[in-house]
């Protein structure tokens, strides 16, 4: 007696394999390395910041991997592939190059591979032990499309339970959430929308199994002053964009500027506008805008107007090289960069074409990107095209200050803390009389070698009377 596989059922066999998982792919895992691409203008190197796999884990297509940040902006950077990471290229902290692999993951081409091996074993179970002469060698062809049928149905019973539980739709960010708890989703009730499941389903799930405990006192783990050493830090992204910028800024003859603006009728136009806002029954924006109102986009609307008269202050100096002809060039748009403190460092985001802005709208931009300048998620593009920059320094104390320009602007305008304080005002009559006014410190730089002080003076004279009638102000908007 001789065993011997079955032609027939060896083809038969083969068929049903084609049409597992309804799909005819080989069993084929491929390595895929993902190459760092270049996430904006001139980038061409950034710090990985965090990383949210490691070897081992399974990832699915835009997935966060990583978290990376150039000299300018962070960003999260997905996987392209569904798989399990191989290899990451790079440690937290290091320098990743822009076309360098960043990680490689193991791309498996097929479905459950188990389910191949499985079937086939079944299969051979199958081969007849029979003389080479039987005519009965074969296996019925009834019992290989049974078998092929029940495995289909096996496939869409698992893919409808999945669905039943809340599986189907369900984001990445959620899949994610449960595996870094080690939860089993069965056991969380979903909320969402034709059963989904939640962030807020599995943060309730938490909360639930593991309430905070009742008097929990917690200890003071920071280190003791005794206990303190010398660190050595590397610069950060956003520190080292700021030395370099600050390096070349140094061989700038800085003109510095200081004068005092009364804001008390901004201070008064903006408390107005807040209990009453004007437009509220002729523009959309009326109500919507009036409660963050502040004295900033007013004074970038009037800067705009000023620069109008006074263009070199809205220019970049062009010094390519010690030997090249220097060139001024007068910017079509006023494009001012707005100084931002963030957790990581001080960010200059850039609002384009102030000229066409309103001050409504202006205050929106300024409220934008504060909030993706504190949640790191400004763009190359946020950064882009300044012309002018404006620090509202004030806002966290002090009131002169020397400003340094950024290159290859001529100018920048540092805005100090507003305090009431006693004024002499004189009336009609010639008679001198003591008011509380609200005043801020004006703090100009320029580049000195191409403004001179009298042109700072007459530009800063006339923001001033800007400023100080605000009423009449309205009256030179085009």
């Amino acid at each position: 007696m001789i065993r011997r596989p079955c032609p027939a059922a060896n083809q038969q066999r083969n068929d049903a394999i084609q049409k597992r998982a309804f799909g005819g792919t080989s069993p084929l895992a491929i390595l895929k390395p993902y190459l760092l691409a270049d996430i904006g203008e001139g980038i061409v190197e950034c710090q990985i910041i965090s990383w949210f796999v490691k070897p081992g884990d399974h990832v699915q297509q835009f997935e966060r991997i990583c978290e990376a940040q150039s000299d300018k902006a962070s960003v999260e950077i997905t996987s392209p592939f569904d798989g399990v990471v191989h290899k990451l290229h790079y440690d937290v902290d290091d320098m990743a190059k822009v076309g360098s692999p960043l990680i490689e993951i193991d791309v498996d081409e097929t479905a459950d591979l188990d389910t191949t091996s499985d079937m086939e074993r079944s299969y051979s179970e199958q081969e007849v032990s029979q003389p080479l002469d039987s005519k009965n060698s074969c296996p019925p062809v009834d019992n290989i499309t049974s078998n092929t049928t029940s495995l289909v149905s096996a496939t869409i019973d698992q893919s409808r339970s999945l669905e039943a539980k809340g599986s189907h739709g369900m984001l990445p960010s959620v899949r994610l959430m449960l595996k870094r708890h080690n939860l089993d989703m069965a056991k969380i009730t979903p909320t969402g929308k034709g059963g989904r499941l939640l962030k807020e389903d599995i943060q309730k799930h938490i909360a639930a199994v593991h309430p905070p405990k009742a008097g929990h006192v917690y200890e003071d783990q920071s280190p003791r002053q005794t206990d303190r050493q010398d660190e050595r830090k590397k610069l950060s992204p956003s520190q080292l964009q700021m030395f370099k910028s600050m390096t070349r800024a140094s061989g700038i003859p800085h003109l510095y500027y200081t004068h005092m603006v009364d804001v008390t009728e901004i201070t008064s136009l903006r408390n107005n506008y807040k209990n009453e806002p004007p437009w509220e029954n002729i523009a959309k924006e009326g109500p919507e805008h009036h409660k963050r109102l502040k004295a900033l986009p007013i004074i970038l609307k009037v800067l705009s107007q000023a620069f109008l008269k006074f263009p070199n202050m809205n220019a970049n100096l062009n010094v390519e090289s010690p030997a090249a002809q220097p060139e001024l060039t007068w910017m079509a748009s006023h494009n001012f960069g707005i100084a931002i403190d963030t957790p990581s460092g001080l960010l200059v985001p850039v609002i384009k074409n102030v000229e066409k802005h309103s001050i409504l709208s202006l205050a929106d931009e300024i409220d934008r990107l504060s909030t993706l300048a504190r949640n790191s998620k400004l763009t190359p593009d946020d950064f882009q095209g300044a012309s002018f920059v404006v620090s509202n320094i004030g806002s966290l104390g002090g009131h002169t200050v020397g400003p340094v320009i950024l290159p290859p602007m001529a100018g920048i305008l540092a805005i100090g803390k507003s305090e009431r304080v006693p004024s002499v005002w004189v009336d009609a009559a010639g008679n001198e009389h003591i008011r509380v006014r609200e005043k801020v410190s004006f703090n100009w730089s320029a580049d000195h070698r191409v403004m001179d002080g009298a042109t700072v003076a007459r530009c800063a004279k006339l923001v001033t009377s800007y400023l100080e009638d605000i009423s009449a102000f309205g009256l030179t908007l085009r």
